[in-house]
This record gives structure tokens, sequence and C-alpha cells, in this order.
């Protein structure tokens, strides 16, 4: 009607020729303005006002992802998200956050440990305390248990510092194209944090993949190499936090991802397992 109004066309076929012509100028207009944008043509300035475009780290993460990664950590399970939702943010939260609750997890259990050997230290020196006339004749001994003490304090000290380590947080069964848009979401949520997660196929060394392990870098890895690490001890069980399976909808007992996800239990009851699939 405001095709018809404006330029008096006669016809409902003459006004919706108009109404082409017009559709197809803004549309081109509107290519021509973006491109321009991107070559920089025009001056992003000087249309928004603002000397530099909002950045894509000032994106937050969408209230329902939350939810998704805070159910998913308070009890290990599958998320069935449906197509277009973000699979992708929800599993870079999903990495980061369990790589936290790992540490944390670490953290407690490195106090416990402390405690227990202060107790420990305390009751064996209570055992040993002496009567003041027999003291004297027991200098020798004394003296050899404290050295001996000594020596097994450094080995406890030393043992309690190889307790805590970096855990691994693992995800299999992820495609190329997940891999990449999880890695760059990751980068885009966290900026400030240094080591991204790994992607680990047949190009990457053993070399850089157990330095990566060490540190406690999160890996997408096949399963083909997560079952042969895991079974060389390349990547010892109890360094792995847990375990993310991605298009878990497609695993089977007989695939690779059932295998690790067996092979992983068996050598760690502890590490917490977790699907996704959109």
């Amino acid at each position: 009607i405001f095709v018809v109004k404006k330029t008096h066309a006669s016809t409902r076929e003459e006004a919706l020729l108009f109404t082409l012509l017009l559709s197809d100028r803004f549309l081109f207009a509107l290519f021509f303005c973006a491109f321009a944008c991107t070559k920089g043509v025009i001056d992003v300035k000087t249309m928004t006002g603002k000397e530099h475009p909002p950045q894509l780290s000032s994106v937050p993460s969408l209230e329902f992802h939350e939810e998704i990664v805070s159910e998913l950590l308070s009890k290990d399970g599958i998320a069935v998200l449906a197509e277009g939702l973000g699979v992708a943010t929800v599993l870079a939260m999903t990495i980061k956050k369990s790589h936290e609750e790992a540490t944390r997890t670490e953290t407690r259990r490195k106090e416990k440990m402390r405690l227990f050997e202060e107790e420990k230290k305390e009751t064996i020196g209570e055992a040993f305390v002496l009567p003041a006339a027999a003291a004297k004749t027991a200098t020798t001994t004394q003296t050899t248990m404290q050295t001996t003490t000594s020596k097994k304090e450094e080995e406890e000290d030393n043992t309690n510092n190889n307790i805590v380590k970096p855990k691994v947080v693992v995800i299999v069964g992820a495609s190329e194209t997940l891999r990449t848009a999880t890695i760059r979401e990751y980068e885009r949520l966290y900026p400030e944090v240094a080591h991204a997660p790994l992607d680990v196929t047949a190009d990457v060394s053993m070399a850089i993949r157990a330095r990566n392990y060490a540190i406690g870098t999160p890996c997408f890895v096949t399963s083909r190499i997560f079952a042969v690490d895991l079974l060389a001890n390349r990547l010892p069980a109890e360094n792995v936090a847990g375990m993310i399976v991605a298009n878990a909808h497609s695993v089977e007992d007989i695939s690779g991802e059932g295998f690790c996800a067996r092979l992983f239990r068996e050598k760690n009851r502890r590490g917490f397992m977790r699907g996704l699939t959109d």
C-alpha cells in the first residue's frame, strides 16, 4: 500500500516491481556499507561515535549456559542441547570450571594431608618423651633418631609436594569444527587465562604433550592418543581431573570414546565424567 501511494502505481504488478527494485537497492546499500567498514573505507568511529568497535570479550555468557554448566558440575551426566544454542560456549565454560573445581579439590586434599602429617609428628614426638633421669643415657639414641626423623621429614615433604599436581581436563569426541569453536570461545570468555585448551592431534609431538600434561593444560585428544597415553603411563590416570565427551550421543561400547571411558574409570575412580551433545 505504501509503494502504491508513493509511486502512483496503477496495477498490483507495477507495485510489486517497484517493491523489488527498492528492496534490491536496499540490500546492495547494506552490503556496500558492511564491505566498506571491513575494508576501512568508512570510519567506524564516525558511524558509532566510538574509537573502537565493541570487543568480543565484553560479551558475557548467557544465563541458561551458566545453569547447564552448574548442573553438570553438581552431578555428572550428559547435557543435550538443541542445535544452535551454543554447545561450544557450554563446552568452553565446562572445561574452565571443571579445571577450577579440580584445583580446589587438590588444594583441600593438600591441606588435609598437611594437617595429618603435623598430627602424626606430634604423636611421634609425645611417644618418645623420656624422664629427666633417663635423658642423659639416651642422648646418643636421640641424636640418631633426630637424624633419621629429619631425613624422613624431608622425604615426606617431597612426597607431599608431589601429591598435588596440576590436573588435566581431557576432552574426547569433538569434531575439528567444535574444537576450533570451543578454543575461540574459551579465549573470548577467559582472556586472562594463559593457556587455552590444546588441540592434540597426530602432528603434536610426545614431548609437547608431556609438557602440557605436566602443567595441567586442558587438552582435546583423539581417543587413540588418550588410550595410548593412559596405557603407556605418559599421562597417569591420577593426574587426570576428569573426562568430557563431546558428541556423546554417538558413543557406543565398541567406539573409541567408549573404550577410553572404561579405561579411565578403571584407573581413576574419583575423576569426573561428563558429556555434551547437540
